[in-house]
């Protein structure tokens, strides 16, 4: 009796000694490398200026968020948080035409107080682009945007989306 008792204790041990560095392992990559939680950012308003307004369907007024740009119209985006930003902001911008999302690669300038700007001519921000398109800014934390277009319809915590229409043309 003495023998297998000594034998389960000496497996015991052994078990113990080969489990324990594992669970000390999966402890320590848990607690360095679990992923940051993304904070909120506050509601954004964008607006668009320049080129010329276009009437709204309905009562003919001109629409807020519609423009119709020229290649020598300037024109600018601006995205303005309603309350203070705490913390990094990045933009990404895409162009969306015929249900086709694609990356819009334009200057954006980001303020501290969170806004960002986008400005340019027409032919500057659209040199080989004419029609309707729907402009698309993902404003949030720089780990959370949208790494390409296709990610613009997956919601996540931490990036708005803001959309305004801009009708390239001559």
């Amino acid at each position: 009796m003495c023998a297998t008792r000594h034998h389960v204790n000496a497996r015991a041990r052994r078990l113990v000694a080969w489990t324990l560095p594992v669970v000390a392992a999966v402890a320590i990559a848990v607690v360095f490398f679990r992923a940051e939680p993304v904070a909120p950012i506050p509601d954004y308003a964008i607006h668009i200026a320049g080129g010329d307004p276009v009437a709204a369907d309905l009562v003919g007024l001109p629409s807020r968020d519609t423009v119709r740009v020229a290649p020598q119209a300037m024109l600018t985006v601006t995205a303005r948080p309603w309350t203070h930003v705490d913390g990094p902001i990045a933009v990404r911008a895409f162009l969306i035409q015929n249900g086709v999302a694609m990356p819009w690669d334009v200057p954006v300038a980001v303020s501290d107080d969170g806004s960002a700007t986008i400005t340019g001519s027409g032919a500057s921000l659209f040199p080989e682009a004419v029609g309707d398109w729907a402009i698309v800014l993902a404003i949030g934390r720089p780990a959370a945007l949208p790494a390409t277009a296709a990610q613009l319809f997956e919601p996540k915590v931490g990036v708005t989306f803001l959309r305004c229409r801009a009708i390239v043309g001559p």
